[in-house]
């Protein structure tokens, strides 16, 4: 009867197993005795190595002490002392070394009392020589060297003795080495070769065992879900990959997993006893348990599985033989159902307390709900007493009618912004809100209104207030200007005079004064100047402030008036170690500015660089574009510098960097207050830049606001209507241009209101489009002022701005209002309205504008 396959292999390793029995105990022997070769020779070298070493001491002692005998110099005898105090520890290692050799312990008997006398005498003869520098050194010398002489045979004879039987020690170590490798390699070789013989036998049954496996997992790799086979003790013994990656750990880390190492939780949060598991009731019952069971993964995540366990039974038994659970991740899912519902909690939670007025009603305008904060401003209680009335109940008469055309609008599918109406409360108090209002639809049906208001009763009590203070404010400053430009003219008179006459004393024709009346003189002249210097600035500010500095458009060369510029500062640098420069592109088009203006904003910034510029340079710098067009002038100055909180203050009148500057270079602070304003007004913007102890760096950017870019009246076609933009941001007015000329009018643009008003009463255009935040003097005044003069009240104006709804009152005159950002279509319909037609025409068109603007907005 042949023998089975098992049998085959159990026989097989039983024989490989004593064959490796065999080569390790005989493997051992020859180790051992390899080991104990090796111990010899080691051994054995050690000892030579000891005898040489005291042979080189002895050689070190003798070496110090004839040094010290032939000069008598103490150095010398340090060699000796470390060679003394060595020989006892060699002599004790040498003992022990030659214990089990007769022989070499004879020799080292009769070496100790040799070394013992060649010390002693190597001492004595150091002692008579310390002690008698006269004494006979050949003699002494002589005499040690007898002992060393017999001492050094004995250590040689010792030497010899080691050398002779460390050669066969070496060879027995050698032979012993390669009968263990002998051993070692045939007995493994034999091994693999048998062991390689059952591997085959062993691999034939298993490709056939394992490729009906492969089928199985393969079916159960591809599962989504998660898999595990328990065995009847709990533990983890099978897994697929989505196990794996559902439960967070690796395939060891899982079936390393006690049955209780699973941390499971139960759906309320609580932990899950053993025997409440799944794998556990399915077990004890033998049917299949399915439940939500939560994990907490190693990496902290808490999931949770809809699990199913099934117990497995063999063939023939009706006990389970193990546990297979069959799991997925429905993490997600619980968590976008919790997510739905917290957040409906926290809607309800937001609208509820919003500060705002929040009101939702039906299809047919009775009331479904009304939060906190719009009960609480109409003196309301409860729900219950608002709850299904109609939304006209709460409304002041005059708006009932209103409310009803606009909720058939959100009935279409309109959304109405900017909606204002006024509320009446329980006790009768009226409130006026501002709001948006929606409509939600379901289906294609409309389900419920949406309203949101804010409560404008005390905002709009505020801006009357507000209005009233700046119209003060404004009357106040308009009186503090003319109060300057009359008290000006009554200063400068008498100072004229002081100055006019201390020249003329200056000149001292008939020699009448003194040197020192001479510097009274001078110091009455120059103050008189410097008070009159004060005196124009302050009005100048005036002016501007005022809005009643008027601007002389027209062309310059920057390059030159740079030029003549420092030209006539150079006087300034005189004798001074700084250098006052220009850096100015070869070609630069000329620019549209008022060149005495721009003259006196380069000539106060190069002065003030000049006055905190000690030493090195002050640098007048421009910039163009590729077209030679002037975009930025800097200047530079290697100076003091300003602090960075200080920065912003240099701009205001009367202040410096600080008080230390003031008193160190003196000046009144009104320098750059004035350069500012005038760039304002001319539609630059002016920055600075600035280290401590390195230098500032004053940039005017023309590119964000140009004065007046305006086309040559004779350039514009007589057929092409012509709208003006006055708006102080370049992108703005770059964007809107193109609008307006891609749709055949010829765009007119403005950097600031001054601007745009000069050129508007020059030469009236069809249409205005006007920004509202702007430097200097807005949009509100410039729509005013347009209003208030006869030439250009016809001309329609549309506000363009960010904040055009939200001003509408303040917009009295303007013909619509845009907010930004605009879009080609908003331009498009405002030209279609106000350019396509005759002028006649427009000022009824316009008034139509303003009541369809009103009521829609109402």
């Amino acid at each position: 009867m042949p023998l089975s396959w098992r049998v085959r292999i159990n026989l097989g390793l039983a024989l490989v197993l004593a064959l490796l029995a065999t080569v390790g105990v005989y493997s051992l022997i020859s180790i051992r005795a390899l080991v104990d070769t090796d111990r010899w020779v080691a051994q054995t070298q050690e000892t030579r190595s000891m005898v040489r070493s005291m042979l080189a001491l002895l050689t070190d002692a003798e070496s110090g002490q004839r040094a010290y005998m032939l000069t008598g110099d103490t150095a010398y005898i340090e060699p000796y002392i470390r060679a003394v105090n060595s020989v006892e520890q060699h002599f004790i290692r040498l003992e022990t070394l030659t214990q089990t050799n007769p022989t070499q312990h004879d020799r080292l008997e009769k070496v100790v009392p040799l070394m013992t006398t060649r010390l002693t005498l190597m001492e004595e003869a150091i002692r008579v020589r310390r002690h008698y520098s006269d004494a006979p050194v050949a003699q002494l010398l002589h005499e040690d060297r007898l002992v060393t002489d017999s001492l050094r045979s004995a250590l040689d004879d010792m030497d010899h003795e080691e050398q002779a039987q460390l050669t066969p020690r070496s060879e027995r170590s050698a032979a012993q080495a390669r009968r263990a490798q002998v051993l070692v390699v045939g007995g493994t070789a034999l091994a693999m070769i048998i062991a390689t013989i059952l591997a085959g036998m062993l691999r034939s049954h298993l490709e056939r065992r394992l490729l009906s496996e492969a089928r199985y997992r393969g079916l159960v790799e591809a599962l989504a879900e998660g898999v595990f086979v328990r065995d009847t003790s709990g533990r983890i013994v099978e897994c697929n990959a989505s196990a794996l990656r559902i439960l967070g750990v690796s395939r060891d880390e899982l079936l390393a997993m006690g049955p209780g190492e699973l941390v499971c939780f139960r759906e309320d949060g609580t932990p899950m006893p053993l025997e409440e598991r799944p794998g556990a009731v399915a077990n004890k019952s033998g049917g299949t348990r399915t439940q939500v069971v939560g994990i907490r993964r190693p990496d902290g995540e808490m999931r949770w599985l809809l699990t199913s366990a099934s117990p497995m039974f063999l063939a023939g038994s009706k006990q389970p033989a193990g546990i297979t659970t069959s799991f997925s991740d429905i993490t997600r899912r619980r968590e976008a159902e919790a997510a739905v519902h917290d957040q409906r909690e926290q809607l309800q939670d937001f609208l509820e307390n919003a500060g705002d007025l929040i009101l939702i009603a039906n299809a047919d305008g009775r009331v479904l709900f009304a939060n906190n904060a719009w009960r609480e401003a109409l003196d309301f209680g409860t729900n219950d007493e608002i709850i299904g009335r109609p939304v006209t109940d709460f409304l002041a008469p005059d708006c009932r009618v209103r409310y009803s055309g606009q909720l058939d609008r959100l009935l279409s599918g309109e959304s109405l912004r900017d909606v204002e109406t006024t509320f009446v409360g329980k006790s009768g108090r009226r409130i006026t809100v501002l709001g948006n209002t929606t409509c939600r639809f379901e289906h294609g049906l409309p389900v419920a209104t949406r309203s949101i208001f804010r409560d404008m009763t005390e905002v709009n009590a505020a801006q009357e207030q507000l209005m009233l203070a700046m119209e003060q404010a404004s009357n106040a400053n308009r009186a503090k200007s003319d109060f300057l430009a009359n008290m000006s003219h009554e200063l400068r008179t008498p100072l004229n005079s002081v100055i006019g006459f201390a020249s003329v004393l200056l000149r001292n024709k008939q020699d009448r004064f003194a040197t020192q009346d001479l510097q009274y003189l001078q110091r009455i002249h120059d103050n008189g100047r410097h008070l009159l210097g004060l005196i124009n600035s302050v009005l100048d500010l005036s002016k501007v402030e005022a809005g009643r500095m008027e601007l002389e458009i027209g062309t310059t060369d920057l390059g030159a008036l740079i030029r003549e510029t420092l030209g006539q500062m150079e006087s300034q640098v005189h004798g001074r170690p700084v250098a006052l420069r220009a850096i100015v592109p070869e070609k630069l088009v000329p620019l549209r500015a008022d060149t005495g203006k721009l003259k006196q904003v380069l000539i106060n910034l190069v002065a003030n660089a000049l006055k905190f510029t000690e030493q090195g340079s002050v640098t007048v710098r421009v910039s163009a574009d590729h077209n030679g067009l002037p975009r930025t002038i800097e200047v530079v100055d290697t100076g003091i510098g300003i602090p960075l909180e200080r920065q912003e203050a240099v701009f205001e009148a009367f202040q410096q960097a600080d008080n230390s500057t003031a008193r160190r270079f003196g000046g009144s602070g009104l320098g750059l207050t004035i350069t500012r304003s005038l760039c304002q007004l001319m539609g630059y913007r002016i920055a600075l830049s600035s280290t401590p102890g390195v230098g500032t760096t004053f940039s005017i950017s023309f590119d964000s606001a140009q004065p007046i870019v305006v086309n040559p009246v004779e350039e514009i076609p007589s057929d092409q209507p012509r709208v003006l933009i006055i708006d102080d941001d370049s992108d703005a007015r770059m964007l809107l241009a193109q609008y307006v000329r891609d749709l055949g009018c010829v765009p007119v643009v403005a950097g600031s209101g001054p601007t745009g008003l000069e050129a508007a009463r020059r030469d009236p255009p069809s249409l205005i489009l006007l920004d509202i935040l702007m430097p200097g003097m807005n949009g509100f005044e410039v729509l005013q002022a347009v209003r208030n003069d006869p030439d250009l009240a016809s001309v329609p104006v549309v506000i363009v701005s960010v904040i055009a709804t939200e001003n509408r009152r303040r917009a009295v005159g303007a013909a619509a209002l845009v907010n930004k950002p605009v879009e080609r279509d908003e331009i498009e319909t405002v030209l279609r309205r106000f350019v396509a037609e005759a002028p006649a025409d427009k000022s009824g068109q316009l008034g139509e504008l303003i009541r369809r603007t009103v009521s829609a907005h109402v």
